[in-house]
């Protein structure tokens, strides 16, 4: 199913705890859509500047193909090529970045742990020394 490119800028996803940034997605979507409405605007001027064949005709061999049917094959392949580049690399950005963040909240999450263990040993020790000081029990 071909997709407009209006549902491609609009399209929303489930956020997940580890989830990627609402805003980079849509801006990426939007480009992503604006690139294919240019594209195919060009394929309609291309399509309604050639002819409709009244059946359809065989694709021409490369050496049977006009030096413009050339050129605009050349064109519409080198195009889709750029932007499947530029999506990928986008793409390997977006993974490399979420992978940072999953490992900084790894990293996190130990921290608190530990802070916690921490703060209990602390709480413990204070009790066993409480009575030791003359100190009333402290409250847990």
């Amino acid at each position: 199913m071909p997709f407009r490119p209006d549902e491609i800028a609009v399209k929303e996803f489930l956020v997940r705890a580890r989830g990627y940034d609402r805003e980079e997605v849509a801006a990426f979507l939007r480009a992503v859509a604006a690139d294919y409405r240019q594209a195919l605007a060009a394929l309609e001027t291309a399509q309604a500047s050639t002819p409709a064949p009244e059946a359809p005709a065989p694709l021409p061999a490369e050496d049977d193909a006009s030096p413009s049917e050339r050129w605009a094959t050349a064109l519409t392949e080198r195009r889709a090529a750029d932007l499947l580049d530029a999506a990928s690399r986008r793409l390997a950005e977006v993974a490399t970045r979420e992978r940072r963040v999953a490992e900084l909240e790894q990293r996190l999450a130990l921290q608190v742990r530990a802070v916690r263990e921490a703060l209990h040993d602390a709480q413990l020790h204070v009790r066993r020394a409480a009575p030791e000081a003359g100190v009333r029990s402290i409250p847990a």
